[in-house]
């Protein structure tokens, strides 16, 4: 898992220094990733409560603290990962040497990660919409 969460991370990297984020591309990527794995967090969650019955205590919690503490613990771990003690040159030296093929599969994989994470937000939304109109039970 870590070395798929790695290859992520260094063609998200690659993608911000092709549209030209030099400068922010290490941090950036963290971000992008960040972002992605919220997704996959709350669809997991969504989906859960809607088929398994699930429901988090969240009644007397502060939603936007509780959604901050999520999205900054998630980036406090992959700053661990990849940016503390500069992991990233180490994942850079280790795939910038791909020929072309390798690069063209880690692009199409990155991008069907992407494209599966919007699938299932979007359904998550729709079976609670399905949920909440009485159609799914």
């Amino acid at each position: 898992m870590r070395g798929k969460l790695d290859y992520i991370y260094y063609r998200l990297y690659r993608f911000q220094i092709s549209v030209g984020n030099y400068d922010i591309a290490v941090f950036s990527s963290v971000l992008f990733l960040c972002f992605l794995i919220l997704i996959n967090f709350y669809s997991v969650l969504i989906l859960l409560g809607v088929f398994a019955g699930i429901k988090l205590p969240i009644k007397n919690l502060n939603l936007t603290i509780v959604g901050l503490s999520i999205f900054l613990g998630i980036l406090l771990i992959l700053y661990f990962l990849f940016i503390f003690k500069k992991r990233y040159k180490q994942i850079i030296k280790k795939y910038q040497n791909e020929d072309k093929s390798a690069v063209k599969k880690g692009n199409i994989s990155v991008t069907i990660f992407f494209i599966i994470t919007i699938l299932v937000i979007w359904l998550a939304f729709y079976f609670v919409w399905l949920d909440n109109t009485g159609h799914l039970r």
